[in-house]
């Protein structure tokens, strides 16, 4: 398998057949996503979808977000969540989460950062994340069956810095891959020429492992 940058995958294993949302979600379109209040404007575009909140901070807490349906899994294996992020502005104090959640509002798994003051350069830059799904895991105390989705999550708006919070961001390239059938349970990513190994249960964002 090969990941490239700029947008474009490549698949010398045909992995691109195995997305699991059937590229149903490419654009970034995703169906299920908090709205009214404290919500977002979602729109359309031909090949990546903008999501913008604009609103006054609130008074109390407030986690706007947005995900994809449900997806079937083999309970014990890997599986690649990934995605293309443009964070055009961002509130100082506010922060957009892109989550490997196994079930929806999963706020125990394991995320990254995809749009912040500090992130909102208006440049495309791929996220992925690779996670073992069980069959059932602890979610702070409370046992969860997995129903795994692809979904993003704010920080808690009350705490950005400015009377208005806003968060504008793109995304496209939406895809879930079923990843264990990687050589020794490990995925493989080629940036630039350059092969590295990814171990299971790691983030990777724009070229930087985080364990």
């Amino acid at each position: 398998m090969s990941l490239n940058k700029m947008g474009v995958w490549t698949s010398n294993n045909n992995y691109e057949s195995m997305d699991i949302y059937n590229k149903t979600y490419m654009t970034g379109n995703m169906p299920s996503y908090s709205t009214g209040a404290g919500g977002w404007i979602k729109t359309n575009y031909n090949n990546y979808t903008n999501f913008r909140h604009e609103n006054v901070r609130p008074e109390s807490s407030s986690w706007p977000n947005m995900r994809c349906p449900v997806f079937d899994f083999i309970p014990g294996d890997k599986y690649i969540w990934r995605c293309w992020i443009r964070c055009n502005v961002c509130t100082p104090g506010a922060i957009l989460f892109f989550r490997a959640s196994r079930v929806a509002n999963d706020w125990v798994t394991i995320s990254t950062q995809v749009c912040s003051s500090t992130l909102a350069d208006g440049q495309w830059h791929e996220y992925y994340l690779i996670q073992t799904i069980p069959t059932n895991f602890d979610r702070s105390g409370t046992t969860m069956t997995s129903a795994p989705v692809l979904e993003f999550y704010t920080s808690d708006l009350k705490t950005a810095t400015t009377d208005t919070v806003i968060i504008d961001f793109d995304v496209k390239d939406i895809e879930v891959f079923h990843a264990s059938e990687y050589t020794s349970q490990a995925a493989f990513l080629e940036v630039e020429n350059t092969t590295i190994k990814i171990y299971k249960d790691e983030i990777r964002s724009n070229s930087f492992i985080e364990i």
